[in-house]
């Protein structure tokens, strides 16, 4: 899922995970010799249990990250909920320099548009 004009995504997906999900794909990671688990999706920021999903992470052990769209999902308050549950780092993603550049890049890179 993600908010941005370009991408052609419905929220919320039918395909995502559900919070138990989540929590037990967590829990599989963790037990593959606790990797790093980072979010990213389209845009992470639009899930609703997404801080809970991490704080569980964290609480578990597992070095957290994030890797948002940069929208307006991306909030000071976010942040600092972010460094409150104890992410380990964050990600942007910017495909180019211009809105332009990243719509056009969007749809050559895109084979399912």
């Amino acid at each position: 899922m993600c908010s941005l004009p370009r991408r052609r995504t419905t929220y919320p997906d039918p395909r995502e995970l559900t919070h138990k999900e989540g929590i037990k794909l967590i829990d599989d990671i963790y037990d593959m010799n606790n990797p790093m688990l980072v979010f990213t999706g389209g845009d992470c920021m639009m899930r609703d249990d997404l801080f809970e999903l991490a704080d569980y992470a964290v609480k578990k052990g597992m070095r957290v990250s994030m890797v948002p769209s940069a929208t307006a999902n991306v909030t000071k308050e976010k942040m600092q909920l972010a460094k409150d549950v104890g992410l380990s780092r964050w990600g942007f993603s910017l495909d180019g320099p211009t809105r332009k550049f990243m719509t056009f890049s969007e749809v050559l890179q895109d084979p399912l548009t």
